[in-house]
């Protein structure tokens, strides 16, 4: 009887695990005034679960929940740039195939000065 529980409880984690895609991006440095984004956008036609997660050298500095991302729309979160500056990079789980999005980090200017982007690079 005890097997049978941690065989099933095994199996289940396996499939949860199986039914979720990540995507990360590569680092840039950035630092203050500058900011980092991280972007992922719905272009299926269904709904997805994602989260976000910004990284520096191990540490996540945000991360955003469990959040439901509707098809064309995209979740957008930010975080200043380091005092010192430093490596950060995007990481996101989607609860489906990663076919259905495409994400980037991005660093940019903090307003009020122009706030175009300065250097984005894609999640893969």
């Amino acid at each position: 009887m005890n097997w049978k529980a941690i065989t099933l409880t095994m199996s289940l984690t396996a499939a949860t695990t199986a039914n979720a895609d990540s995507l990360f991006t590569p680092t840039l440095w950035v630092a203050a005034p500058y900011k980092f984004a991280c972007n992922l956008t719905n272009v299926g036609d269904k709904s997805v679960v994602i989260r976000t997660q910004i990284i520096s050298n191990g540490n996540i500095l945000l991360d955003s929940g469990k959040e439901k991302l509707v098809p064309r729309h995209t979740a957008n979160h930010t975080i200043d740039g380091l005092s010192d500056g430093g490596p950060i990079y995007c990481a996101f789980s989607i609860s489906g195939p990663k076919e259905q999005v495409r994400g980037a980090g991005k660093a940019f200017r903090a307003p009020p000065a122009n706030t175009t982007d300065i250097a984005i690079v894609p999640a893969n």
